[in-house]
């Protein structure tokens, strides 16, 4: 709601948008001085009087419905072992989509579980692919073209056996880096460009005991470090959205939380 008051013989009216419009007061009616440079459709009315004027900006809404972009956030992993290291990527958006009130459900199209959330300026949607880990690309190209997803709107969540347990990285584009889930992404969008959240699950000192070990449970002493991982992943994805999209200083990914 807009917040309006005087002074002298100006009106200045305050939007939720954080934008100020200043207009001449002239009997009990105002004109148009300055427009929001986010409702720039907006345009005052001489003839209004200003006691009936709609206390929310008209191009404000207008311009978020515009502006709304859809977003995908996948939890890469083996839906089949849910708990183990390979999968902490869909521990991640099983966290998220709690955060979000949202609900993950079986879809037979996107070869995967589904949940949708409208925020204010986004639209997320969430994807634990059913395949296996080396073809889930397959399930995230079916949902990317069920949603229309550009590349550079989805966001990978995955392990990373480079990175000690509880570390986290954000990668904007570049190759697999070894990891078969994210090389079947990449294989199926024909390009590298897409963002990856990496959750670090250590290395076993044998490279031989590598499919061995990200087939394991977390040990009780790393749980910890996982959920503090999953939290600081959280932080680090709010904040890369924000950076691109921005939300009138209202955290993305927190709206619900």
């Amino acid at each position: 709601m807009h917040v309006i008051f005087r002074a002298k013989s100006f009106q200045y009216i305050l939007g939720s948008n954080s934008i100020t419009h200043v207009c001449r007061l002239n009997n009990n009616a105002f004109v148009q001085r300055d427009v929001c440079k986010q409702c720039n459709i907006f345009k005052f009315n001489k003839s209004r009087n200003i006691n009936n004027m709609a206390g929310e900006c008209p191009g404000e809404n207008n311009d978020q419905k515009t502006q709304r972009q859809t977003i995908m956030i996948v939890g890469l992993g083996n839906h089949d072992l849910p708990t183990t290291r390979h999968s902490v990527g869909m521990m991640f958006v099983d966290k998220l989509a709690k955060m979000l009130g949202c609900t993950l459900t079986k879809n037979r199209d996107c070869l995967g579980f589904i949940g949708v959330k409208e925020l204010t300026t986004l639209k997320v949607v969430l994807l634990k692919p059913k395949l296996a880990m080396n073809i889930n690309g397959t399930s995230v190209k079916k949902t990317a073209n069920v949603f229309q997803v550009q590349p550079k709107n989805i966001y990978l969540v995955h392990d990373d056996l480079d990175k000690d347990v509880g570390k986290i990285g954000l990668k904007e584009k570049g190759s697999a880096s070894g990891h078969n889930g994210v090389k079947s992404v990449i294989n199926n969008f024909k390009t590298d460009e897409i963002p990856r959240l990496r959750i670090g699950i250590g290395r076993p000192h044998c490279v031989d005991l590598v499919p061995t070990y990200v087939l394991k449970k977390f040990m009780p002493l790393e749980l910890a470090d996982i959920d503090l991982a999953l939290q600081l992943g959280v932080d680090k994805l709010d904040d890369h959205l924000m950076s691109r999209f921005g939300h009138s200083g209202i955290r993305v990914l927190r709206t619900n939380s």
